[in-house]
């Protein structure tokens, strides 16, 4: 409850608080209730022209052709809501800019607009999945190639130089693929890494990564994996050559699909500011709802406006006006409406 002391501090505050006193200061409050300017009853707001107003305001008074004050006052109003709902587009395409300006992706300054397009929310692991289904569909695709290799090789091997190089990604291969026919057989042989392995095969280095080579050390390596499972050397080429075969077709499609993976990475980089701001050119809920609403009520005002006009002028020629045909009803109503 107000006591009566702060009634009188109130009232002495109000004799002191006369706001604005200048015409310019006047003009500026006129404006503190204005925000986006759809409902303002102004011809102008911030930002509009007088110059257009004037010639636009001009442009329908005289195509209104009105005569007396009456006739007058509506082709002003006419203009006036025609004014409104210009401004109602400039509204709608400002927050479509707005929109649109906010899903754009900022220039960077070291990284391609694809690499910022990755680093921004949602998408922060992209570089990281980009680099590696590029890493990953490089050794796919060498593992098929070097299979694709040693096939060929194995249908020839018995015809070739032993002298003959050999890709260290083949021989890693078919010594691999040896030792594990020789391991699913359950026989006990050593893998291609091993000194031990070099030495009964004659090469002359300690480390797998130092040797250089030759048919004739890969003929050295399958016989050596023959004799671990007791069978001939041809029985073992056979099925290592299947088996390369098959490695070849599982590296192929893997190196697809990570091909595949890689292009979908950098499409959604490359494309996906475009996609953004496409998606922005739709107004938000709140966007479209506000101006359904400010052109609906401004449209209605126009075609009463206009309507009241067309019979003022033909009561003036002489003309007999019929009873308005139009019926403008508004329902308000505290009752909820049962759902549908």
């Amino acid at each position: 409850m107000t006591t009566e002391r702060r009634l009188v501090a109130n009232r002495a505050n109000a004799v002191q608080s006369t706001g604005p006193r200048t015409d310019a200061g006047k003009a500026a409050v006129a404006l503190n209730a204005l925000g986006h300017g759809l409902f303002s009853g102004a011809a102008l707001v911030p930002g509009e022209s007088p110059d257009e107003w004037e010639e636009h305001r001009a442009g329908v008074v005289a195509s209104l052709a009105p005569v007396g004050a009456l006739e007058l006052a509506l082709a002003e109003r006419v203009a006036l809501t025609l004014w409104r709902m210009r401004r109602v587009t400039r509204h709608e395409a400002g927050a479509l800019s707005a929109a649109v300006a906010g899903s754009a992706v900022p220039e960077p300054v070291e990284e391609s607009p694809a690499a910022a397009f990755l680093h921004l929310k949602g998408y922060k692991r992209d570089p990281e999945r980009l680099a590696d289904a590029r890493r990953l569909a490089t050794t796919a695709e060498a593992l098929a190639g070097a299979a694709d290799e040693l096939v060929s090789l194995l249908g020839r091997l018995a015809d070739t130089p032993a002298a003959e190089p050999v890709p260290a990604g083949v021989a890693r291969l078919v010594f691999r693929l040896g030792w594990e026919m020789a391991e699913g057989m359950g026989r006990d042989a050593l893998p291609a890494a091993e000194p031990t392995f070099l030495k009964r095969i004659g090469a002359d280095c300690r480390r797998v990564d130092d040797v250089t080579w030759t048919v004739g050390l890969v003929r050295a390596g399958l016989d050596y994996y023959a004799n671990r499972i007791g069978c001939p050397a041809a029985r073992v080429v056979a099925t290592v050559t299947r088996h390369a075969a098959t490695v070849r077709a599982d590296a192929m499609r893997d190196a697809a699909a990570r091909r595949a993976a890689e292009a979908a990475l950098v499409a959604r980089a490359e494309f996906g500011p475009r996609w953004r701001a496409d998606a922005a050119l739709l107004p938000g809920a709140d966007v479209a709802e506000r101006v359904m609403r400010v052109e609906a009520h401004l449209g209605r005002q126009l075609q009463l406006t206009l309507g009241q006009i067309e019979r003022l002028q033909a009561i003036r020629a002489g003309q007999a006006v019929a009873p308005p045909t139009a019926l403008n009803v508004t329902f308000t109503s505290d009752t909820e409406l049962p759902k549908a």
